[in-house]
C-alpha cells in the first residue's frame, strides 16, 4: 500500500525530532554518565567525565532539563561544546530566575569558580549558571582563544558573575547578567590576568541587572605594562539597569566604569539608572 500524504506540519516534526543521544553519534550525554540533574546531587564528577571523553573526540556535552549542582567545573581541554537542551534561559516576571531549561547550579557553601575555561574554541549554549550566592564567579574565562557564548544566564553570585582574565578573538551573543556582584566588587569584569591578554572581543547582546554596585569594570586601574591590559573590544546592545529599578538599594558607585584601555566601542547602548 502507498503511504498517504502527510500533512506539512507531520511532516516537519517528523524531520526534526531525533533521539538526544545515539550509537556513534558525537554528543555525550552526561546522564548517561550518572549525573541525575534533580537539583540535590551533586553533578560534579558525572559532567567532568562527560566533558573528558567528548574532549577526546572533539564533540560536544548534552545536557538534557534540569538542574545540575556543581562544586567547580573546568574546561582545560579545546574544543569543548556545551549544549543545555532545555526550554529556556530567560527570567520571567521580575522575581527570580525561572527553574527552566538547563541550570548547572553551585553547590551550597562552595568556595570555588563554579565554571573556568581554560581552553581554545570552547563553546557554552542555552545553559543558565547559578551562583547559588556563592563568593567565587559563576563564569571564569581564564585563558580562553575564540571562545563562545550564546544564550547565557549567570545569576546569584555573592561575588563576580563573568569574570574575564584572558579572552581573544571570542564572540559573547545574548549573555545575561543577574543579581551578581557585591558592594565592592562588579557584576562584570574584563581586566587580564598578565600574562594572559583580552583583545578582539565582540558581544552581541549583554544585560547586566539587579548588582548591588557596579555593572561593568573595564580595564586595570595601574599603568598598563606589556599585554596587562584589553583593547578592541566591541559591544553591541549593552543593557545596565541600576538595582533601583527592580526595588533594590541606590547605587553608591558608577554603573560602568573603563580604566586603562584601548579601543572600546560601544553601539546601541541602554544604561539606566533608576528613579531619581
Amino acid at each position: 500500500m502507498d503511504r498517504q500524504p502527510q500533512p506539512f506540519s507531520a511532516q516537519l516534526l517528523e524531520q526534526v525530532t531525533a533521539t538526544f543521544v545515539g550509537e556513534g553519534e558525537q554528543i555525550f550525554n552526561v546522564k548517561t554518565y550518572g549525573a541525575k540533574g534533580d537539583g540535590t546531587t551533586d553533578d560534579t564528577a558525572a559532567i567532568n567525565a562527560a566533558q573528558a571523553d567528548a574532549a577526546a573526540v572533539k564533540g560536544s556535552v548534552g545536557f538534557p532539563p534540569g538542574t545540575y549542582l556543581a562544586d567547580q567545573l573546568v574546561i582545560s581541554n579545546g574544543d569543548a561544546r556545551w549544549v543545555g537542551l532545555g526550554g529556556s534561559i530567560l527570567r520571567f516576571g521580575a522575581g527570580s530566575v525561572a527553574d527552566a531549561g538547563v541550570r548547572i547550579k553551585h553547590v551550597s557553601g562552595s568556595t570555588k569558580t563554579l565554571l573556568d575555561i581554560q581552553s581554545t574554541g570552547a563553546t557554552l549554549e542555552n545553559i543558565y549558571l547559578d551562583g547559588n550566592s556563592a563568593p567565587e564567579a559563576g563564569l571564569k574565562i581564564s585563558n580562553g582563544f575564540e571562545v563562545r557564548l550564546d544564550k547565557v544566564r549567570i545569576a546569584y553570585v555573592a561575588g563576580i558573575g563573568l569574570d574575564l582574565r584572558g579572552s581573544c578573538n571570542t564572540s559573547y551573543n545574548d549573555v545575561f547578567v543577574d543579581n551578581c556582584g557585591t558592594v565592592d566588587l562588579p557584576a562584570v569584569r574584563a581586566m587580564p590576568a598578565s600574562p594572559r591578554t583580552i583583545n578582539t572581543l565582540d558581544f552581541y547582546g549583554l544585560t547586566i541587572e539587579r548588582q548591588p554596585g557596579m555593572a561593568l569594570d573595564l580595564g586595570p586601574d595601574v599603568d598598563a605594562t606589556t599585554n596587562n591590559y584589553p583593547e578592541f573590544i566591541r559591544i553591541t546592545n549593552l543593557h545596565i539597569e541600576t538595582a533601583k529599578d527592580s526595588g533594590g538599594s541606590a547605587n553608591t558607585v558608577p554603573l560602568m566604569r573603563v580604566r586603562n584601555f584601548r579601543s572600546l566601542t560601544l553601539v546601541n547602548p541602554f544604561i539606566f539608572g533608576g528613579p531619581g
